[in-house]
């Protein structure tokens, strides 16, 4: 699987923080760039890579969803004596057994 360079990996967090404001609905203004062409109607994010001005051919390989079921956060703490980590995992894929599950290390 191809990564995202640096440049479009800040690209793609810029699109994402501007999606989220107050009345913005419309792309990021980048200097010096061509507008991607339009994505598909209703794919959040497909519309974020576009606006990140990642290449087409390495979008179509990125397991990026608009409608996962599928959760997780991390947490990790420092103190002078070791790093904790903490993972919650949450998977709501089946409605009628959601799960939820966390790991501590």
């Amino acid at each position: 699987m191809p990564q995202l360079t640096t440049l479009e990996v800040g690209r793609l967090i810029d699109a994402r923080n501007a999606a989220f404001q107050p009345g913005a609905r419309q792309r990021l203004p980048m200097p010096n760039a061509v507008n991607p062409p339009a994505p598909a109607a209703g794919d959040a994010a497909t519309a974020l890579l576009a606006q990140a001005h990642v290449d087409p051919k390495v979008r179509r390989s990125l397991a990026f969803r608009a409608n996962s079921t599928c959760f997780s956060l991390w947490i990790v703490t420092q103190t002078p004596q070791r790093t904790h980590y903490q993972l919650w995992v949450s998977d709501d894929s089946n409605p009628k057994q959601p799960r939820m599950d966390s790991f501590a290390w």
